[in-house]
């Protein structure tokens, strides 16, 4: 789960100085609307979405598996007491598990999650994301994805590279461990996240002409730097996460 843009403003935090331990806290934020977090020894990125309520997490390097699994969405609330911030959430297929994140400075802190039962606990990071903004167009560009987790037709491995059509209406895409596709779609953009509406895609067996599916989809881009960050792709009854880059373009 994470990325700061409006979340920044609401991370804003005060630090309270204890005078008899000499050590301080902060306090939890009182909201975390569109706030992207690294949980650092489950290596996951967490993005919550500007409505406070959605989410996704990816695995970011993809070394070891991670404790918490390679990625999910759903949804969560939030409160906040003192130096926690408790998020009680609801993946997708319904599992429903607990975080607590202790804030020990502004962007920083521990947490304890409970999964399946157990307590994982380590320690994370909010990721300033303030100062960035998507491309205003990504004409001509090309978007490498590499896929940490998926369910239902997506594919849950392997990496995929998207051409954008100059007129920034189509793309076309080349598989690596999975389909070709193409497809048209439109673009827009809104604090660090860039959107890829109304998409309609075509799936191709690698190198052929023969058709896989069809289907409908929506891109979300949570750029964490520039050029890269996280993405998440919902199409019915199936979704996929994973890193993304910006490696060619205008």
């Amino acid at each position: 789960m994470v990325s700061c843009d409006g979340g920044l403003a609401a991370l804003a935090i005060d630090k309270a100085t204890d005078d008899d331990s000499k050590s301080s806290s902060a306090q939890a934020p009182s909201t975390i609307n569109g706030v992207s977090v690294r949980l650092i020894d489950a290596d996951l990125l967490l993005t919550i979405a500007e409505n406070g309520v959605d989410w996704y997490t990816a695995r970011e390097f993809k070394g070891e598996g991670s404790p918490l699994g390679d990625g999910d969405v759903g949804t969560l609330t939030y409160e906040s007491s003192g130096n926690n911030g408790i998020i009680e959430y609801v993946a997708l297929d319904g599992d429903t598990e607990k975080a607590t994140l202790t804030f020990k400075s502004n962007s920083t802190g521990t947490y304890v999650i409970t999964d399946n039962g157990a307590n994982v606990t380590g320690s994370f990071t909010l990721i300033d994301t303030s100062q960035i903004e998507p491309p205003s167009s990504i004409a001509g560009q090309t978007i490498f994805y590499g896929i940490s987790e998926a369910t239902g037709f997506f594919a849950d491995a392997g990496s995929y590279e998207i051409n954008i059509s100059n007129d920034e209406q189509s793309f076309t895409g080349t598989g690596f461990g999975v389909n070709d596709s193409l497809g048209s779609f439109t673009y827009s953009q809104t604090g660090n996240v860039g959107f890829f509406g109304d998409t309609e895609v075509q799936e191709f067996q690698n190198e052929t002409d023969i058709l896989v599916r069809e289907y409908q989809a929506e891109w979300k881009l949570t750029f964490l730097t520039e050029t890269s960050g996280t993405f998440l792709v919902l199409a019915p009854d199936s979704f996929q996460v994973g890193t993304f880059e910006i490696i060619d373009g205008p």
